[in-house]
């Protein structure tokens, strides 16, 4: 990725700092990254990042507000007294889904789109909102939110990699240290990440940022921090080419609260394979089956399936010291042989099938034509969708009568027929599941390494190759069908290949697709892709350097064999010793066509965590444990080309980016695969004396 001078950012100069208001003081992250954005002004009280979710308004709202004489002639008279060039004024609903506290609540209120190309002054901004909020107020909306945006140059901090090599990123290993002592020294317990990135709402007005993410409301002097950061960064001994920025806001911690059960109608298997959903019994929710391996300890072979120990965690039903004991030591090869902690692993979670199940039901009946809905008078009557069998058959029958051509018509039916078919066979599969996979052979708990890598790994044995349940049999270990890598076609019609994210190599999968012996490593600059139960196949480059990453849990750090290191307190009694911070690597979905309108996108979400993590030659390189996200969503679709309504307004279409399932651009946290066979030598084979082998079957 080429570089750019700050000056020329869309970023740098969003964060001028406005007339009116200063981001001096203790103010929530909030608030400063609010008064850095010469390019916003609204009165929501809680100044959420952008962009928000704009949903339409219902009709009710609408009218209410036609009723008001002037209406749109007023607003875009203020407007124009203050020289601000508008492009439209909407209706809608503001929310900011899934922000603490209260980023759920729907505010009414007008959306003004603006495209400020000149300077113009941030105060005339606050006051022209200032006085289209005292009309509305006159007239009986008080309570309406007044925003004006220019989507375009207002403060959007997406994250893009920047490579190992640039100047910038070479400077940074020399100072980052420094830079990890004050934030820890200064916001203690607030902090989420601290790496740098390219950072910009699109990679052509990107910047190199040393860039820290905060917990969402934290209150402190921000610019205080920013400068003190700034002082570090430009130490004697900076080279001139360098010439870094500090960008500070709101962090998205890994979320292992499960979404609601997930429709996986169409991509459904009766065999479980890489990217499966699992789960374990007493647990409605789950996460990724990442594929098939062998474990072997001496000259015994367990056969299974790897996850992320979290996903094999005892239910949250459990006694608290049976949570306590897997959290610490996780589930130990002998010692825990009948214990509470070796969880029983299903395929798939009780959520997702009950979904799945669901909406296979649907979609036969939707097909088949055979929907009974129940009308107004409550009489139960049959249902002909269009485009159903039903309704395709008559329609044959009718052009037949008629002596017209019926062949694109008895192929719609085919298909139609060919779908209902599958998706009834589907809905009688999932009506025998969730099936037992086994139960956890060994697991992680949570863990750090010496090398301050978080360790959060499971292996569940499959014991049998099949497994009848009601008449029908689930082919469990099937590695030549589960561990199967996506074809060059596949990824080239997805536009997920090496090459739509600049990379030089090109995606050789092996022969028949199977995944190569040999495993990889996790590399700066390269190119990966997995396979999750949310957003199913993606795609991301690892970034340049390393990120921190704080914990908001206990974790504990083991020594080179595998035991828990152990400190002792001022009293003398025994505490064990836990982790402030980790080091791991981050995989980031910068996808593009065009490398200067690249945006990122998401590279994962909650639900994808356990999948496995590939290269562009078909080896097994990481394991995805976690995610971090600065907020940045949801992704808005502008500009229905509706006709105008009485009083001006044009109403838009707004709804969020749902790539694959990720609401919020979500960037992956990725532990090297070599990494966790070390981890399970030294705590597992070790102890017992014996050589441990990771093959893939």
């Amino acid at each position: 990725m080429a570089q750019r001078p700050s000056s020329s950012s869309v970023m740098h100069r969003s964060r001028s700092f406005r007339e009116t208001e200063d981001e001096s003081g203790p103010i929530s992250i909030e608030d400063y990254n609010y008064r850095g954005d010469s390019y916003h002004s609204t009165n929501i009280p809680t100044k959420y990042p952008l962009p928000l979710l704009y949903d339409n308004a219902d009709s009710a709202l609408s009218a209410r507000l036609a009723n008001i004489t002037g209406l749109g002639d007023n607003i875009r008279h203020y407007l124009t007294a203050h020289r601000i060039p508008f492009v439209t004024i909407e209706i809608k609903m503001f929310s900011k889904p899934g922000y603490p506290i209260d980023g759920d609540t729907k505010r009414p209120g007008l959306l003004i789109w603006v495209d400020i190309r000149d300077a113009i002054s941030t105060a005339s901004l606050s006051a022209a909102r200032r006085d289209i909020s005292d009309f509305l107020e006159t007239n009986g909306l008080g309570d309406f939110v007044v925003d004006i945006l220019d989507p375009v140059r207002s403060y959007v901090p997406l994250i893009y990699p920047i490579k190992s090599t640039d100047s910038h990123t070479i400077w940074y290993k020399q100072v980052r240290e420094e830079l990890l002592h004050i934030v820890r020294t200064e916001i203690p317990g607030k902090c989420i990440s601290l790496s740098l990135f390219y950072v910009g709402s699109s990679f052509g007005d990107a910047i190199p940022a040393v860039t820290l993410m905060v917990d969402p409301y934290a209150v402190y002097n921000w610019q205080m921090l920013s400068s003190r950061m700034r002082v570090a960064i430009n130490k004697p001994g900076k080279p001139k080419d360098v010439n870094l920025e500090v960008e500070i806001f709101p962090g998205k911690r890994s979320n292992l609260e499960e979404r609601p059960g997930k429709d996986l109608s169409d991509t459904f298997t009766p065999t479980p394979k890489v990217g499966s959903s699992i789960g374990v019994l007493g647990e409605e929710g789950g996460g990724t089956l990442g594929g098939f391996v062998e474990l072997t300890f001496g000259n015994i072979t367990h056969q299974g399936i790897m996850t992320n120990s979290h996903v094999t965690q005892p239910p949250s039903n459990a006694p608290p010291d049976v949570h306590d004991r897997y959290t610490k030591y996780g589930v130990q090869l002998i010692t825990d042989h009948d214990s509470e902690q070796r969880t029983t692993v299903r395929y798939m979670a009780d959520k997702d099938n009950h979904a799945t199940k669901e909406a296979c039901l649907q979609k036969y009946q939707q097909r088949a034509g055979h929907v009974d809905v129940v009308n107004e008078d409550g009489f139960s009557n049959l249902v002909h969708h269009q485009g159903s069998i039903a309704q395709t058959k008559a329609t044959i029958e009718r052009r037949e009568m008629f002596g017209k051509d019926a062949s694109y018509q008895e192929q719609l039916l085919q298909s139609l027929e060919r779908e209902a078919d599958d998706y009834y066979l589907k809905y009688r599969y999932l009506d025998t599941m969730p099936v037992y996979l086994s139960k956890t052979l060994v697991s992680s708990g949570k863990a750090v390494s010496q090398s301050r890598k978080i360790m959060d790994w499971a292996f569940v044995s499959v014991s049998g190759n099949t497994q009848p349940v009601n008449n029908i049999s689930h082919q469990l270990y099937d590695p030549p069908t589960g561990n199967k890598l996506p074809t060059s076609e596949e990824m080239a019609r997805a536009k997920l290949t090496p090459e739509n994210y600049g990379s030089q190599y090109i995606y050789l999968p092996p022969t028949g697709g199977q995944p190569r012996k040999a495993l990889g490593k996790i590399k700066a600059d390269r190119w990966y892709f997995k396979k999750g139960r949310t957003t199913g196949l993606t795609a991301g480059i690892c970034n340049g350097i390393e990120s921190y990453i704080f914990m908001n849990e206990t974790r504990y750090l083991h020594d080179s064999e595998g035991n828990i290191i152990r400190d002792r307190s001022p009293d003398q009694t025994v505490d064990t010793k836990s982790v402030e911070y980790t080091e791991e690597w981050v995989i980031i979905n910068a996808h593009s066509e065009t490398r200067e309108f690249t945006s990122q996108r998401t590279f994962c979400d909650k639900g994808d965590y356990g999948a496995f993590v590939w290269d562009w030659q078909g080896r097994l390189c990481g394991l995805l444990f976690g995610d971090v996200s600065g907020w940045c969503g949801p992704k808005l679709v502008v500009q229905d080309p509706s006709t105008p309504t009485s009083i001006g307004f044009r109403p838009t279409i707004s709804r969020p980016d749902e790539h694959m399932g990720g609401r919020y651009q979500g960037a992956g946290l990725v532990m090297g695969i070599n990494d966790v066979v070390r981890d399970i030598t030294r705590r597992v084979a070790a102890p017992l004396g014996v050589n441990c082998s990771f093959p893939l079957p």
